[in-house]
């Protein structure tokens, strides 16, 4: 064989690093993808009305409901208050869903962030950083 010639299947060919360089780019991003985990389950929620949102738990916090306060014994004070603890009902959603959801959820921190005042900046920015740090770990990509 001669000298800068490479022996492959095919027979001899010229060494060409453009050509490996190439291959070297092509076979380690398609390693990286194969190597990254899958994203982490999220789940669509319905709250009491009707309305739907992502969430990343599957028990959705609880939230508050006010109620009527009556009777309490002679005239009801003005500043009386109760509340019934609703929790919204959540679904984990399959798979093929995983992607679109969680980008989603980055374009929501992103408005947040966006629109968000002095004094919740710093946590809407560190909630769109961690949103899109969860995509960058995985191999859906991060939308633009």
């Amino acid at each position: 064989m001669q000298a800068g010639m490479v022996e492959r299947e095919g027979g001899d060919q010229i060494l060409d690093s453009a050509t490996l360089r190439h291959e070297a780019d092509t076979g380690s991003a398609a390693g990286d993808a194969a190597t990254k985990p899958p994203l982490p389950p999220i789940f669509q929620c319905t709250d009491s009305q009707g309305g739907s949102y992502l969430h990343e738990y599957e028990a959705a916090p609880g939230r508050c409901e006010l109620m009527t306060v009556q009777g309490l014994g002679g005239a009801t004070p003005v500043n009386a208050a109760g509340c019934e603890v609703i929790r919204d009902r959540c679904e984990e959603l399959p798979e093929a869903q995983r992607c679109g959801s969680w980008q989603q959820r980055l374009r929501d921190a992103r408005g947040r962030e966006r629109f968000a005042t002095p004094g919740n900046r710093d946590s809407a920015r560190g909630e769109r950083e961690r949103l899109q740090g969860v995509l960058e770990a995985s191999s859906c990509p991060v939308p633009g």
